[in-house]
């Protein structure tokens, strides 16, 4: 055996390792890279819109009266249309002693142009309104918004709230049209149909508080955003999805909150005979009352559509939230206590002349 040749030789228990008969040959040159990993599970699509933000009952309300005290002098200004339908209101009806000391003291066509009257303060009421969410649109954006600014805007969302309360006519003719329905079908069926009718009352009724909870924020979504007409209703009813008991409780505390000047405006007008002075404490009552169910609605789709607000000092400290509810509240205290001694004499000369 030569120098250069070398023997393996096979230790004990080790083998040769055979060779398939179907292996590929041995390739010469660098080794192949390693296959690439299997691919990761693709994670399903995130949902189309994410779940509407939850709003807190008490940081709204009390930013309501906060913008109110704030700004009270703008939203009394817008809030004149309120104040001359509350008036023409109370001056156009007769107090409730002369109505029956008097039955049919008017006929239809004579009432004709007071409800006219009524109509168009209402059409000015309905832009009033919009210019007051226009308003506190601007002022929690950092934005000083003018009379003639707001007034501006609400103008020009008129068509499309004109569109919207056709639309809210229609829908109503139809449900108008369901309720006689119901009513033929209950004297149909008797006494059981009255059972039937009291039954449905105590379901339809919370019902229709948790609808209207659900369409509050229906004039924000028509001025604030650029929803088409027919689709306000469904975009305000996925928006408000999850906060309908938040936005029941709100308007709750803003309508117990309007009771007091509400009151004292009605008693003003139900029994005091000076038709005059009569219109001047339900037009006041209207003011002070008017502002707050636009200011609230706003600042709720505000919360829950994320908008930039940014607090004022004057805002986030609450100082303007005492001027605020004061005004609701003194307003409304001056008007039970002055309107309830004028009205004595008027509520004894009616149950006189009812014979009660």
């Amino acid at each position: 055996m030569d120098d250069d040749e070398t023997r393996r030789v096979e230790l004990p228990g080790e083998a040769t390792p055979p060779t398939p008969p179907d292996a590929p040959p041995p390739i010469d040159g660098p080794a192949l890279p390693p296959p690439p990993p299997a691919p990761a599970i693709v994670p399903p699509w995130p949902p189309a819109a994410s779940r509407p933000a939850a709003i807190d009952v008490g940081a709204i309300l009390g930013r309501t009266f906060d913008t109110l005290g704030r700004e009270w002098s703008l939203y009394l200004a817008l809030a004149v249309p309120a104040g001359l339908g509350g008036f023409a209101s109370a001056a156009l009806t007769p107090p409730l002693q002369e109505i029956a000391s008097r039955p049919g003291i008017a006929s239809f066509a004579d009432q004709v142009p007071g409800y006219a009257g009524q109509l168009l303060i209402a059409f000015i009421g309905i832009v009033a309104s919009l210019a007051m969410i226009v308003a506190t649109d601007g002022y929690w954006r950092g934005t000083s918004v003018g009379l003639s600014d707001a007034v501006g805007r609400a103008a020009g969302s008129l068509p499309r709230a004109v569109g919207l309360f056709l639309l809210a006519m229609a829908l109503g003719l139809g449900i108008g049209l369901a309720f006689v329905l119901v009513a033929l079908l209950v004297l149909v069926l008797g006494p059981l149909g009255a059972i039937l009718l009291v039954v449905a009352a105590f379901v339809l009724f919370p019902v229709a508080i948790w609808v209207s909870a659900r369409l509050s924020l229906i004039l924000p979504v028509l001025v604030l955003e650029q929803t088409p007409v027919l689709g306000v209703i469904g975009r305000t009813w996925s928006l408000t999805r999850g906060n309908a008991l938040a936005l029941f409780l709100t308007a709750l505390v803003i309508g117990i909150a309007s009771l007091i000047p509400t009151w004292g405006g009605a008693l003003f007008s139900l029994f005091v005979d000076n038709r005059l002075v009569a219109g001047i404490a339900l037009g006041l009552a209207s003011m002070v009352v008017a502002p707050l169910g636009a200011i609230w609605t706003v600042l709720a789709w505000g919360t829950i559509t994320g908008a930039p607000y940014r607090d004022s000092e004057v805002m986030a400290t609450g100082r303007g939230r005492v001027l605020g509810f004061g005004l609701v509240a003194g307003v409304g205290m001056i008007l039970v206590l002055a309107g309830g001694g004028l009205a004595a004499s008027g509520s004894a000369e009616f149950l006189r002349l009812t014979g009660n």
